[in-house]
């Protein structure tokens, strides 16, 4: 893993080596976690992600949440569902979920008008991380701003970490 960093065409911040650091502990542990990451646009936290994943040779399996949210209610949900399964036969391995708030926005908790369809989709990605632990995958929920995301859903991650940006780190 070392080697793969020092081969990077740049170098890590303190936080981007924090979240490898932790990323890396996770995935070595005897139990699946999940985990929720969390920074600034252009803060690096997906190709960070990429490149942990690609150094410790795991497969991983992207869920793009906004071309979910393109799809009709059944198609989303079903989709989100043949995505996990998928994953789970390459176990372990993980499943990056960006961006989070695409599927669990935080303004759709206080709507009354929510649709079927969105709680479907939110219901099967509860699923998703109950069934992921038993099934070896690691969940890792990617968002630019936790404050946008379901509370509710924020909890269904063991853990948060958040990539500051190169002048904050």
């Amino acid at each position: 893993v070392a080697a793969f960093i020092e081969g990077l065409p740049y170098e890590l911040t303190g936080a981007q080596t924090k979240v490898w650091q932790e990323i890396e502990a996770d995935l070595q542990k005897p139990y699946v976690m999940s985990r929720l990451v969390q920074g600034d646009v252009g803060s690096g936290k997906t190709a960070l992600l990429f490149h942990a994943l690609h150094a410790l040779r795991m497969p991983c399996f992207l869920i793009n949440s906004y071309d979910l949210t393109l799809q009709s209610g059944s198609d989303a949900h079903v989709a989100l569902h043949d995505r996990f399964l998928r994953c789970a036969q390459f176990a372990p391995c993980a499943l990056l979920i960006d961006p989070l708030e695409a599927i669990a926005p935080e303004n759709a908790s206080r709507r009354i008008d929510r649709s079927a369809s969105d709680n479907a989709l939110l219901a099967e990605l509860k699923h998703v991380m109950v069934e992921a632990k038993r099934a070896g995958v690691t969940v890792v929920g990617v968002t630019s701003n936790a404050e946008h995301v379901m509370k509710s859903v924020l909890r269904w991650f063991d853990e948060a970490v958040r990539v500051a940006a190169a002048d904050e780190a």
